[in-house]
């Protein structure tokens, strides 16, 4: 894995073999899929938090991550859409695929269309486009299915000019990024490609309420063991956040709201002081978000919004990641290999996938996130609100809501020098 940690739109390529000639079918739809939306987002947060467990353990205690889950999981979708045999039943595995593949595609155009949100405080977005080389034919099947179910942009590219193929497959990730990422593909990783799915997300959103810019100050952060890593710009508030302790964690959870239409939050899970953090996330993924979403629900409905002294660093994270051996240990095998992949769905050219690459970046600021007016509480005569204090390592998860698809995960323990 090629770890280069500094800042959330999250793209992944990978080098794998025409552009339509004529328009395909509309896709109509099933009537047995009506259950789909739950179904697949089951599937798709399973995927999130053992990739995210498993990322974190390559990653090492050295390295801070943000990654796009959503992201890696449409990509590798798409991709078992056209495996067969174990290529496929590896993949269908790994990516907790339900048994009917009827109930994928219709749950994925479902979240596909709740991933879409564009108003003044938040934008959210997921683009995938396929690369395919004008000398080497996709099936026709192959094409239209993820044109019409998949809403994938089909676009043709000479893979013999690389030059030309990068610029092309690079533009398409920075107009759907906002610039936020600049490449994806070099030259080089285009020397026997015959065909490059790219997906990527952006995503900008305020806080509901932002912090004080005033109220910001450095402060120490440190590890698990109590010792000083750093120094971070400490943010600060006092206000009404859910909240509540998790005793199978032995952590803290509380939820940040963004914008004004209850979809988007960011839920940062502090383990206790003494309590390692890969640790926690180890348990995280025998849970779900759903249980944890649950907790904060039920604590909500019997406490309300608790008022909370929230103190959250200031930070940027990118993480430049190439993936295969992560997805290996999830059980990927074949697609890596020349010999067993058979993706045969695609091309009856026998492709493999050569790399699946993976790059996010996030800022967190007093105004909100890029994934890329303000309240002051005082406190009189009363007891101390608990205070949420991360100022040792921390997990966080930015959440679609009625989806519970996890759109960006990572974790922060190593701040930069201040200030970034």
């Amino acid at each position: 894995m090629n770890w280069n940690p500094k800042r959330v739109p999250a793209p992944q390529g990978l080098a794998l073999g025409k552009q339509l000639p004529q328009p395909c079918p509309a896709y109509k739809g099933d009537n047995q899929a009506v259950n789909a939306l739950p179904t697949v987002s089951r599937s798709v947060e399973g995927f999130s938090l053992e990739l995210f467990d498993k990322t974190v353990k390559q990653a090492g205690n050295g390295f801070d991550i943000v990654i796009s889950p959503f992201s890696v999981w449409s990509t590798l979708t798409i991709i078992a859409e056209g495996a067969v045999h174990q290529t496929y039943n590896e993949l269908a595995s790994a990516l907790k695929l339900p048994p009917s593949i009827n109930t994928t595609r219709a749950g994925y155009r479902n979240i596909a269309y709740v991933m879409l949100v564009n108003t003044s405080t938040i934008e959210l977005e997921a683009a995938t486009a396929i690369f395919t080389d004008n000398n080497s034919p996709v099936n026709r099947d192959y094409e239209c299915l993820v044109e019409t179910i998949y809403r994938t942009d089909l676009r043709s590219v000479n893979f013999l000019n690389k030059q030309k193929a990068a610029y092309d497959i690079n533009q398409f990730i920075r107009d759907k990024t906002r610039n936020k990422i600049d490449t994806i593909v070099i030259d080089q990783d285009l020397n026997d490609a015959k065909l490059i799915i790219t997906n990527a997300v952006f995503f900008r959103g305020q806080w509901t309420t932002p912090f004080n810019k005033s109220n910001t100050k450095i402060e120490n952060f440190y590890d698990e063991n109590g010792i000083v890593r750093g120094q971070v710009n400490m943010m600060f508030d006092v206000g009404y956040y859910p909240y509540t302790l998790v005793p199978k964690l032995n952590s803290h959870i509380i939820e940040i709201p963004y914008g004004k239409e209850n979809r988007l939050s960011m839920y940062v899970l502090l383990p206790m002081k003494g309590i390692f953090l890969q640790d926690v996330l180890g348990k995280v993924k025998q849970m779900s978000i759903h249980d944890l979403t649950s907790l904060m629900n039920q604590a909500q409905d019997e406490y309300g919004d608790e008022l909370v002294e929230l103190r959250l660093p200031r930070f940027k994270i990118s993480s430049d990641l190439t993936l295969n051996i992560i997805l290996e240990q999830m059980g990927i095998l074949s697609l890596f290999q020349p010999e067993y992949a058979d993706l045969s769905n695609i091309s009856k050219n026998g492709l493999y996938v050569s790399r699946i690459i993976h790059k996010a970046e996030i800022e967190v600021t007093e105004e909100g996130t890029v994934a890329s007016a303000v309240t002051a509480g005082t406190i009189v005569n009363k007891i101390a609100p608990p205070s949420f204090h991360a100022n040792r390592p921390f997990a966080y998860f930015i959440v679609e809501k009625t989806t519970k698809v996890i759109v960006f995960t990572g974790k922060f323990s190593n701040p930069p020098p201040v200030p970034f």
